[in-house]
């Protein structure tokens, strides 16, 4: 048996062969700092709390035999590391049937009220996600600034000591 899994701002949702919704994991939407640090955690290949429950959903469900499929090399390389079978297939149909139907599935689960809210929510994470990557950057060039500035100083001591020697 294969288990189609699929990652997206809501939660983590796993799909069998005929696209029916066997396990799911919502984030709490209501904490959008969260949710954005569960996105950057997944771009980096971690896997996140709701990955981990339906993880072991699927594992006492179907036991370690059965094939998890998952549409990047990082989810993949985390998942092997549970003893779990997991195969690469970028758009499997699981994804594909998700992206298509998505707000039917959020509002079916009770995750908004209506697509209007799946939107305002969707924009809202990808607002939080990107204000986070921007900190994160400005902090590594802030950082380098600052080594650089170190190393000046450094090589500014190390020169009034050989001059020093000289005398």
């Amino acid at each position: 048996m294969r288990v189609y899994l699929v990652d997206h701002a809501l939660g983590v949702f796993a799909f069998d062969e005929e696209n029916k919704l066997i396990s799911h994991s919502v984030r709490d939407l209501k904490n959008v700092e969260a949710v954005a640090d569960d996105l950057i955690r997944m771009e980096k290949g971690e896997l996140t709390d709701s990955h981990k429950k339906v993880l072991e959903e699927i594992k006492s469900k179907f036991g370690e035999n059965v094939g998890v499929v998952v549409e990047t090399d990082k989810l993949a390389s985390a998942i092997s590391k549970l003893g779990l079978n997991v195969v690469v297939e970028p758009r499997h149909k699981g994804a594909e049937y998700f992206r298509e139907n998505v707000v039917d599935l959020a509002l079916k689960l009770g995750l908004v009220k209506s697509p209007e809210e799946y939107y305002s929510l969707i924009h809202e994470v990808s607002m939080a996600t990107t204000r986070k990557k921007i900190r994160e950057a400005a902090e590594k060039r802030d950082l380098l600034a600052a080594q650089g500035i170190r190393a000046i100083d450094d090589l500014d001591k190390t020169i009034n000591l050989f001059a020093a020697r000289l005398r």
